[in-house]
């Protein structure tokens, strides 16, 4: 089975407000490591219109999703697969398929005591400490700058790598409550 960790950034929490501008994927190996890292950015899908580069970005996205029979991220049960979902909802594009989705942050919040944020859970497992770009940053590559979308890129692909660990952390106490 093909096991895929996952991470979008946005340009805000609702997508019929918000645009999709990142997606990355990180394949695991038998040994949940990331075997190799896919990401794609609105700035680089190719060219037209953002409304255009945008549909080109979620039908990348849905390709990536869709490649994996596993998908693992944090808060994606509950934010990422919606958006993307309204996104191409917005474009007139078929929905995700069904995959078996693993969500660190429901793992951690519905066994552990404790905040389920990235940025605690990071800190706890002693993994690294969550990537976190100036407010300017996200306004600017809101706006299409390149060196902005360059440093929200480089969080994403962080947060995948970062949920990964947590994944590898996280997996007794997954399979403890759901027995696979």
């Amino acid at each position: 089975m093909r096991t895929l960790v996952m991470d979008i950034e946005t340009t805000d929490l609702r997508a019929d407000i918000g645009g999709l501008i990142v997606s990355c994927f990180g394949e695991l190996d038998g040994n949940g490591k990331i075997r190799q890292l896919n990401t794609q950015t609105i700035d680089k899908i190719g060219k037209g219109t953002v409304a255009q580069r945008e549909k080109l970005l979620v039908q990348w996205t849905r390709a990536q999703w869709e490649s994996g029979d596993i998908v693992i991220g944090q808060n994606h049960v509950g934010f990422d697969r919606h958006f993307i979902n309204g996104v191409l909802f917005r474009h007139n594009l078929p929905l995700l398929q069904p995959r078996i989705l693993i969500d660190t942050y429901q793992t951690a919040k519905g066994q552990l005591a404790m905040s389920a944020s990235m940025s605690n859970m990071v800190d706890i497992m002693g993994i690294g400490s969550k990537d976190a770009p100036k407010k300017e940053d996200w306004r600017l590559a809101n706006h299409g700058d390149k060196q902005a979308l360059d440093r929200i890129t480089k969080r994403c692909e962080s947060d995948v790598r970062l949920t990964a660990e947590m994944w590898n952390r996280l997996k007794p106490i997954y399979m403890q409550r759901y027995g696979r």
